[in-house]
């Protein structure tokens, strides 16, 4: 069956840019020393444009028009952009258009990556709202929601006839090795139904949200380019935390790791919408029962010899709970354990310091335990999901202050 040509149009852009470096993001270097600038950090914004932007004026880091004001400031924002808010992309944007503008007054925006940014970047879409959706598009416009159905059709039809092709292919496979068919029956799905199932599951606005997402694309390639963990001025910055488990290897290595594993997915990915096998917005279930297909059979010969990995994904830096995008040791050790464990995961990794996000604070307060050696900075930016409040954590000549809208505390001062 013909391929729709903005599909054929799409794919061909996407195997192209995956065999070309990645642009140049203005991304800053994730460790570094900086001695005397103040570093203000913030935690997950899922989607809280206006809670963002109001904390970062209170903390001088814009102006009242959202422009850079902070000097030579540096800002790190450690992941969790997206996800649940409407104003999600909104905020990945203006964050990226920051980071440009900053050096330009002698400044610094450094982005973390966070479990949602790679969530959405392998397909797991859990969190993904119909409103955050209908912000990639005019949803008020009648020319941009037939554009955005139009692409909802075309991409369920393109899925009814990969399914079909797939499973005639197995029909046949089976007929011929009756002995790993197990007793099961297999058969053709009809295409109306195979349709309809895939219009329910597809959200309007998702194939346009996916597509902003491909290597290729201007937020997919920042989103990619995004480091796991900074460390500036002996304190280490990180979306999740620093387990026992890597500190094996050095920031810079989890950093490499954690890059590596989301191009090996995009490899994945990438070989089997290139042989027509998966439309762009499978989700990673549905991309996890084809590759089950394709090395439980020979239809596909000649997939990678690395396919088979994919099934190990949940041990995969990127999505282990002891990775650094997942792990809540920090939030959730009792006294004793952090005591045990915080002051050899610091020595280790050269800090005083380490600020995690991930964890929302029921407090709505940044929290700072384990003899202020950890500070926990998630107070849940997005209210009307949390309940929470913005923030940030200033850290300026040795001493930490949570800024919120009504109020700064003084965390620590090593002079006292």
């Amino acid at each position: 069956m013909r391929r729709p040509e903005t599909f054929r149009g799409w794919l061909s852009a996407l195997i192209l840019a995956l065999f070309l470096p990645l642009p140049t993001t203005g991304q800053s270097p994730a460790i570094f020393d900086a001695e005397g600038r103040r570093v203000v950090a913030m935690g997950d914004i899922h989607g809280a444009f206006d809670g963002m932007t109001s904390i970062l004026q209170e903390a001088g880091i814009l102006d009242e028009e959202n422009r850079w004001a902070g000097g030579n400031a540096i800002l790190v924002q450690l992941g969790d952009m997206i996800d649940r808010g409407s104003e999600s992309m909104r905020v990945a944007r203006f964050l990226k258009d920051l980071q440009q503008q900053a050096p330009e007054h002698g400044g610094r925006v450094l982005v973390l990556m966070g479990n949602h940014e790679v969530m959405n970047l392998i397909g797991d879409r859990r969190y993904v709202t119909p409103g955050m959706l209908s912000a990639t598009f005019d949803a008020e416009d009648s020319a941009s929601r037939k554009a955005v159905e139009a692409s909802r059709k075309e991409n369920c039809k393109l899925y009814a006839s990969q399914v079909i092709r797939r499973a005639r292919a197995l029909v046949e496979y089976y007929e011929d090795h009756p002995e790993q068919a197990g007793g099961k029956r297999y058969g053709i799905p009809a295409r109306q139904s195979l349709r309809s199932e895939c219009m329910e599951k597809t959200l309007p606005g998702l194939v346009e949200f996916v597509q902003a997402l491909e290597p290729d694309q201007e937020m997919g390639a920042w989103f990619r380019s995004l480091p796991a963990v900074a460390q500036i001025n002996g304190v280490v910055f990180v979306h999740g935390g620093i387990s026992p488990a890597v500190l094996e290897k050095t920031l810079q290595e989890i950093n490499q790791q954690v890059q590596e594993e989301v191009t090996r997915f995009d490899r994945f990915r990438n070989f089997l919408m290139e042989r027509d096998l998966m439309i762009p917005t499978a989700s990673i279930g549905q991309m996890g029962g084809i590759i089950q297909e394709l090395t439980m059979t020979s239809l596909e010969p000649d997939y990678p010899a690395d396919l088979p990995s994919f099934f190990d994904i949940r041990d995969w830096m990127l999505m282990s709970s002891d990775g650094p995008l997942w792990f809540r040791g920090f939030a959730n050790w009792t006294p004793e354990q952090g005591a045990a464990e915080v002051p050899g995961i610091l020595e280790k990794l050269g800090a005083e310091h380490i600020v995690v996000g991930h964890s929302t604070r029921k407090s709505g307060r940044i929290e700072n335990p384990f003899d202020n050696r950890v500070f926990l900075i998630d107070t849940g930016m997005l209210t009307e999901y949390y309940n929470g409040a913005p923030s940030v954590l200033e850290i300026d000549a040795g001493r930490f202050t949570a800024i919120y809208l009504d109020q700064r505390v003084l965390l620590y001062d090593p002079a006292s």
